[in-house]
């Protein structure tokens, strides 16, 4: 009972101390202290509540950034912000955060972007969207990721024909920080299924099939011979495995 009622009023205390703070330190202190690869402009409010008109992350336009503590989430060892990004074109908004263990935290994230738009890495295009309940991510790597994540209208680096639309559904898996995901086709001229697997010790595993449609392109078709020849129904079986 001693050891419940101090951690009682540690975490009140914690919570308490990180309201006062957050509410006082000056919004000056936060554009000051952003990453040289952040640039902040139309800056408002505290580190609290605020939002800033224009923000860019290595000369990329993200858009209007607004911010708001969520001091709730300190109960359970997080420290999170509610944030929304608006930009023409497109948007983000959820809860973000920090927990132990440099575990990265979201919940109830909304996301519509364009994929070429979030990386100069990104060769293809398309437009993304995500709708996610949860995700935690220790040293870049997924340990619970419940959501979906779907591309539509993607298209190779060389070439803006449509290859279709694709939605990857993911949840906990049944042993600790496993993700299962099953990925399918939603439109195109791609019929794909596959499963995939991501465990605690980084490595993956996918298995699926893809066949083309009628009306699929020949360059587009002949992009998957590598995978060996399809089976009586016209479908290539694909398998990747290994660990990052």
């Amino acid at each position: 009972m001693n050891r419940l009622r101090a951690l009682i009023i540690s975490v009140l205390s914690l919570l308490a101390v990180t309201v006062i703070l957050a509410c006082t330190v000056p919004i000056s202190w936060l554009a000051d202290h952003a990453p040289a690869s952040v640039q902040l402009a139309g800056v408002q409010g505290s580190v609290f509540s605020g939002h800033a008109e224009e923000v860019r992350f290595q000369h990329t336009r993200l858009g209007r950034v607004t911010w708001h503590f969520a001091p709730a989430r300190l109960l359970h060892g997080e420290l999170c912000y509610d944030l929304s990004i608006t930009a023409p074109g497109h948007h983000l908004q959820g809860r973000f955060g920090i927990a132990p263990r440099h575990t990265w935290v979201a919940y109830q994230v909304d996301m519509e972007w364009p994929l070429r738009s979030l990386s100069d890495q990104v060769v293809w295009g398309g437009m993304l969207t995500a709708s996610i309940d949860s995700l935690h991510l220790r040293n870049s790597w997924p340990t619970l990721f419940v959501g979906s994540l779907t591309v539509r209208h993607f298209t190779r680096p060389d070439s803006n024909v449509d290859l279709g639309s694709y939605t990857l559904d993911l949840s906990a898996g049944p042993t600790p920080h496993e993700v299962l995901g099953h990925l399918r086709d939603v439109a195109g001229p791609l019929a794909v299924d596959a499963t995939l697997s991501l465990a605690a010790d980084r490595s993956y595993h996918m298995d699926g099939s893809v066949l083309p449609r009628a009306g699929t392109p020949e360059d587009v078709k002949d992009s998957f011979t590598f995978l060996g020849p399809p089976d009586a129904s016209g479908r290539r079986l694909f398998q990747m495995a290994g660990s990052m």
